[in-house]
């Protein structure tokens, strides 16, 4: 709650000094609440009252304070259920919805994939301090035919975990987690050359991602200990 509202000094213990909150912070502007599908109850009374009334109490204060913000939030809850079963209030919903945009899945709109993909290789070859100019032919063809159950977010990981994988100018299939052994008809003429190394790391983390990252679980398949296990992966990074 002192989040989304501040508090003021000696509001609780710790409270050292005042605290301006999310609402307070963005006045005049524009608060962006990612994963409201999963604010608890409680805030989301508090959150109403704000759409509602444009004012809210800091924690300890004495008066009311009124704020000008344009909310926009975001979720990948289905909230009408929410709703039904009681974890989102319908009246919060309903003003949430004044302006509504319902974005599908990523595996339904493969077309954005090499655009999103690009952006992702962007932002983790500046993290990592790598020269990498884009993906072979055969890298965006394994993007462009997963599933992604995780949505963007997948994407964006498995981008992350190539940038690190790969020791060339362009990532390929073997850096993406990509098992030719896994098909149902492998064609050699298809796999992209790599060295033994790239191989035997993106097998790790192959795997790694197979058991959910339970490492104890990878280290079991892949017939090597644990601590071997982290070894392999402390020498990725």
């Amino acid at each position: 709650e002192s989040q989304f509202f501040g508090h003021v000094k000696g509001a609780f213990t710790g409270a050292d000094g005042s605290h301006h909150g999310f609402f307070k912070q963005a006045d005049g502007g524009t608060l962006f609440l990612d994963e409201i599908g999963e604010l608890p109850i409680g805030l989301q009374s508090k959150l109403l009252r704000v759409l509602e009334d444009k004012t809210f109490t800091p924690l300890g204060a004495g008066h009311p304070v009124r704020v000008d913000v344009r909310l926009i939030s975001a979720t990948n809850k289905e909230l009408d259920r929410a709703c039904q079963e009681g974890h989102f209030r319908i009246d919060l919903l309903y003003r949430l919805k004044s302006a509504y945009i319902c974005l599908p899945a990523l595996r339904e709109r493969r077309n954005d994939i090499p655009l999103l993909a690009a952006h992702f290789l962007h932002n983790a070859c500046m993290r990592h301090n790598k020269n990498i100019s884009g993906f072979s032919p055969e890298a965006m063809n394994v993007l462009a035919r997963r599933d992604y159950t995780g949505n963007i977010r997948e994407l964006s990981q498995i981008v992350e975990n190539a940038v690190l994988l790969a020791g060339g100018p362009v990532i390929l299939p073997v850096h993406l987690g990509d098992n030719p052994a896994m098909e149902s008809q492998p064609s050699l003429s298809g796999r992209s050359l790599c060295t033994l190394k790239e191989n035997d790391a993106a097998h790790v983390m192959f795997v790694l991602h197979s058991t959910g990252g339970n490492r104890r679980e990878a280290a079991r398949i892949l017939g090597i200990t644990l601590r071997q296990l982290q070894r392999k992966l402390a020498d990725k990074k």
